[in-house]
């Protein structure tokens, strides 16, 4: 997946300006003096504005200002409106004191900062341009700071527990940017004045601990993570509800229902994600913009129902029974950046091996990094299936009406596109979705248990598969079917779609190319009753289809066999399972509805639902819940047939919307899939048919292909 990072660059190198010990040599007393200042400004500006934004959730979480955009900090419905034009006025002062003491003539700070990042886009070549850049920039990065740790809550007021949670983060929040970035700034000012001369701060000793002797910065972000576990912890009640109505991470409940382990959850998704490396990217643009560009960054996927809440879902197949259904939780990919333009945009997106993604195929267990898809002695040795196979996550377990199937989705070539504007991107992916028979209605993948709670990173043992019994690292959890792993595949023996069904996934963070109802076909769908979506090629019912150019692309033929010419039943379109019509969402699920009828009937035993509160079991009777049907429900009982639920299906047009960004970005997919060999599976998930993938990311930008050195946005100062 493909991350577009801030604009950073440099018409003018400041290198060129940097000494061996990353020193000016002709700086003036001025110069020092106008660097200070702005340091003192920006800093003071930051704090006041993550304050402002902090005070209009407050209010607004009392329920007094619904309309208003709290992390929007300047503009029309925003924070800076609400508080009656603070925002703006502390703009206008910083400018104001900032422009006394510095001029045109600076031109050694001017070179410092040679081109302001998006939104801002222009060349900095006044101080007017700098001090305006920076200005805003603050603030935009204030806002973006703002959704991701405070959320934009749509039921207001919140509870008294949901309040006094959300207000400790916030108050922690305002802290820690305060105080990294106003220690920083008096560190460099300080640093400056004793050099006599100004210093890079990707040079300086500013830019880690020993800038910050004291720990000011390290124990303000750790009163984070202390305001979490004194407000949102175990002692606070909070359930998972809350957590979505504040729109907060929400991490796993606890068995009594409350959340005694949301706070490990919260850490990681608020505080390590989020706080700590925006807030010191915060200070860092203060002091310089120097033109670096990141060369990889972490993948990381969030199911919605794990170590935060998200819109993440998944839905499948014409039946409506595999849609809304729940990926794994912390799955981690990545990419390599490369060819960027002067702004680290239009970058080149490629398969990032380094996370451990990619698997030899006659040894699950070894990891390869290199000649991917091809044959390689070397990483691979051994006979069979010596090839290096990068995956789209660990094996996917589904159950669809009580199907169970388990899914390995590898990648069958690099990735392809470009960035374009800020957090935005195109990714085609080409995978291959390798489909098995589950191991069991509650385990369809192998897992990856031991004792204790898992968690993503620990240890186990492989259950189920070609790898049972053998020791395994925990690489996701599945909110549903528990903790999987690359070391645990599934058995080659239950295989029923030979070398995978051929899937085109074009990602993007804003709306997905559609799939359309063109495959309606009058001797076989009623288009009265619904449309059809996808068929098959002709050259390879492995690759579905919504036009011939989905078939162009795999050399397989031409799109939409007639029916009278079709082996099977399973590979012709079909239309969705409504009984007269499917109606359209209220709920921003775009490109997904709700049939009218039929209302389907699930066994309601607490631990076997899905983490959305939906059921795995259909059922007509309570009989159909019992261990007569269903042994291998934990405890023997399913519970009853109570759970009422209406049927899901796709509109004639298969949409979906992305949402750019750093942190919480949403990519989204619509596609077709095609049908496996065994027609159980395909009569209950619904294949051929339509797909739509909606998925929450997070990234972890680097400086350096090893990993070592995280980029900290938008500059990257601290990039060697």
């Amino acid at each position: 997946m493909k991350h577009t990072f801030y604009r950073l660059v440099g018409a003018v190198a400041v290198a060129s300006l940097v000494g061996a010990a990353g020193i000016a040599q002709a700086d003036t007393a001025a110069d020092i003096a106008c660097h200070s200042a702005i340091g003192k400004n920006v800093s003071k500006l930051q704090a006041t504005l993550v304050k402002n934004m902090v005070g209009c959730h407050k209010a607004r979480d009392k329920g007094g200002l619904n309309s208003t955009d709290c992390n929007k900090v300047i503009g029309t419905n925003s924070a800076d409106i609400e508080s009656g034009g603070k925002n703006s006025a502390a703009i206008s002062a910083a400018v104001a004191a900032m422009t006394a003491v510095c001029t045109d003539a600076n031109a050694a700070v001017i070179a410092l900062y040679p081109n302001c990042p998006s939104p801002e886009s222009h060349a900095n070549t006044t101080m007017d341009n700098v001090l305006q850049c920076l200005t805003k920039l603050s603030a935009d990065y204030v806002g973006k700071l703002g959704a991701t740790v405070l959320g934009n809550p749509q039921t207001e007021p919140l509870s008294k527990a949901e309040g006094g949670c959300k207000g400790a983060v916030a108050k922690a929040l305002s802290k820690a940017i305060k105080t990294d970035s106003g220690t920083r700034a008096k560190c460099m000012s300080s640093l400056e004045k004793t050099n006599g001369a100004l210093v890079t701060y990707g040079s300086s000793t500013c830019i880690d601990g020993a800038g910050d002797p004291k720990g000011k910065i390290a124990g303000a972000i750790t009163a984070v993570d202390t305001g979490i576990d004194g407000k949102c912890g175990a002692a606070s009640l909070l359930t998972k509800s809350n957590f979505q109505d504040m729109d907060f991470c929400s991490g796993t409940l606890g068995s009594a229902g409350n959340n005694a382990a949301t706070a490990v959850g919260l850490h990681t998704c608020i505080t390590k994600r989020a706080v700590a490396p925006t807030a010191d990217g915060l200070a860092a643009l203060i002091f310089e913009l120097p033109g670096k560009c990141a060369v990889a960054a972490d993948v990381i996927i969030n199911a919605g129902f794990g170590q935060k809440h998200s819109n993440t879902r998944l839905d499948t197949g014409f039946t409506g029974l595999g849609q809304d259904v729940d990926v794994e939780d912390n799955s981690l990919g990545g990419v390599k950046l490369s060819g960027c333009n002067a702004f680290c945009e239009d970058c080149q997106v490629r398969i990032d091996s380094h996370n451990g993604y990619c698997r030899c195929g006659n040894s699950p267990t070894t990891k390869c990094f290199n000649n991917i898809e091809t044959a390689d002695a070397t990483e691979c040795p051994g006979g069979g299936d010596n090839v290096c196979h990068c995956m789209f996550g660990p094996p996917l377990a589904l159950n669809a009406g009580g199907t169970p199937a388990c899914v390995v989705n590898t990648f069958s070539g690099d990735f392809t596109g470009t960035t374009q504007a800020v957090g935005e991107y195109n990714v085609t992916t080409r995978t291959n979705a390798i489909v098995y028979t589950g191991e069991s209605l509650f385990a369809p993948c192998p897992t990856c248990s031991g004792a204790g709670t898992p968690t993503v990173g620990g240890t186990g043992t492989c259950h189920g598969g070609q790898q049972t019994g053998a020791a395994c690292h925990i690489d996701a959890i599945h909110p549903d079917f528990g903790p999987v792993s690359f070391d645990c595949q599934p058995s080659s023996g239950k295989n029923v779609s030979g070398t995978g069904l051929k899937l085109a996934l074009a990602f993007t963070s804003g709306d997905s190319p559609s799939v359309n109802a063109t495959i309606n076909n009058a001797s076989f769908c009623d288009t009265s009753a619904g449309p059809c979506h996808c068929s098959v090629c002709t050259g390879n019912t492995n690759v579905a289809c919504n036009s011939t150019a989905d078939c162009t692309a795999f050399g397989a033929g031409t799109c939409g066999f007639d029916v009278t010419t079709l082996s099977g039943v399973d590979q012709k379109p079909k239309q969705n399972q409504c009984g007269t019509v499917c109606m359209a969402n209220t709920s921003p699920d775009d490109g997904m509805g709700t049939c009218d009828d039929p209302i389907d009937n699930y066994c309601d035993g607490a631990s076997i639902l899905r983490a959305s509160g939906r059921g795995i079991l259909t059922c007509f009777t309570n009989a159909d819940c019992t261990p007569a049907h269903h042994s291998d429900c934990p405890g023997g009982d399913c519970g009853n047939c109570t759970l009422q639920l209406p049927r899901s299906c796709f509109l004639p047009a298969v949409t979906a919307t992305g949402t750019p960004g750093i942190y919480n970005s949403e990519g989204v997919s619509a596609f077709c899939t095609g049908p496996t060999s065994n027609s159980g599976i395909n009569d209950a998930g619904g294949v051929p048919g339509p797909g739509r993938v909606k998925l929450d990311f997070d990234f972890n930008v680097w400086c350096d292909a090893a990993h070592t050195k995280q980029f900290q946005l938008p500059g990257g100062s601290n990039c060697p």
